[in-house]
């Protein structure tokens, strides 16, 4: 047997090592090939897992957009509908309370005027007796309130928030409600009206007749000036026709009482809740303008800002009386008195 030469085992090695890395190659291939398959199954099971969440949170967020719309377009009729039943309701309401709110305002300014005029005096004046000028005045101050009363019945069906105008007019009425039974509050507000004593004006003996009438007793004039069954206030015909009826005329004896000979010089408590009224009647009218003018309001700022040509509407002095009585008594003392008690009500009732 002949000798293996060195270059044949070089040779045998080298194909036995070529073998072993081929067998090696192909084991690794086959290995990575699996753990790629392998990977691929989770890559593909792990995309599968993401585009399911992913459709889940599209098809919730599609859900809630869906209900968030039909509760925008629900609450778009809702107040749709309910804003124009506000208006059928409330807009020829207003207008007339924006009517009488100046009629109102008139008479109040008129009082002053007459009072100049020497037409109110004690026992023969215009306001002495029972007769047109007492009743027209009594209608023209208390109808307003029977407005009130009115708007007060319809808003337990509306929402007035959803017109803020309707609000504002809403707010200054009720303002204008109270104030005939603030005569004690009125009358302590500095410069302060001495002896205004409900206690003392209620006896017999007293000379300081009460000035303001009791909440109550409102709220059984302003029930009584509406016609019930039309859902409207009453006329002056109407109201006439009370006064002459004794079984009806006795709901209006009290106001009967404080403005038979009623006299801004001796009554004085009254003539402060006259003027409050008259300055809020003014914001009714100025605010019910401005708006229908779609200017910009600021409903506190009309309120207490009083123009100051208006203190001369106030004044009821005659001219005799010009120099015994002083202008801080007429002009000054009374306008920072009801000046005072709107701010105070302006809070009291958030009026902005």
């Amino acid at each position: 047997m002949s000798s293996i030469s060195s270059a044949d085992i070089i040779s045998i090695v080298t194909a036995i090592i070529s073998a072993t890395i081929a067998i090696i190659s192909i084991l690794l291939a086959n290995k990575n090939r699996k753990q790629l398959q392998l990977s691929d199954q989770r890559y593909q099971t792990a995309m599968k897992e993401i585009d399911l969440k992913h459709t889940e949170k599209i098809s919730q967020l599609e859900s809630k957009l869906t209900t968030e719309r039909d509760e925008v377009t629900a609450r778009r009729e809702y107040e749709y509908d309910a804003r124009k039943k506000l208006y059928e309701a409330y807009e020829p309401l207003l207008f007339q309370f924006n009517e009488l709110s100046e009629n109102a305002l008139r008479r109040v300014i008129a009082i002053a005027r007459e009072s100049r005029r020497g037409k109110l005096e004690e026992n023969k004046g215009w306001l002495s007796t029972s007769g047109y000028y007492l009743d027209s005045t009594m209608y023209r101050l208390l109808i307003p309130l029977a407005t009130f009363n009115l708007m007060q019945k319809k808003l337990t069906m509306f929402d007035l928030k959803l017109n803020p105008f309707f609000h504002q007019q809403y707010l200054l009425a009720k303002l204008l409600y109270h104030t005939f039974a603030h005569d004690i509050r009125i009358a302590s507000i500095e410069p302060e009206i001495k002896n205004y004593d409900p206690n003392l004006i209620l006896k017999e003996d007293s000379n300081f007749r009460k000035q303001g009438i009791f909440i109550g007793i409102i709220d059984n004039i302003a029930d009584v000036l509406v016609i019930k069954d039309e859902s409207r206030v009453m006329t002056f015909g109407e109201f006439s026709k009370c006064m002459s009826n004794n079984s009806e005329r006795k709901y209006f004896q009290p106001v009967v009482e404080i403005l038979t000979n009623f006299r801004p010089r001796h009554a004085p408590v009254l003539w402060r809740i006259l003027m409050a009224q008259a300055f809020i009647y003014r914001s009714i009218l100025v605010n019910y303008e401005k708006h229908y003018e779609k200017e910009n309001v600021n409903l506190k700022e009309i309120l207490l800002s009083i123009p100051s040509n208006w203190r001369s509407k106030f004044d009821w002095r005659q001219e005799i009386d010009r120099n015994s009585i002083p202008d801080k008594l007429v002009l000054e003392d009374p306008f920072d008195a009801v000046e005072t008690y709107l701010h105070e009500r302006v809070r009291e009732l958030k009026i902005n």
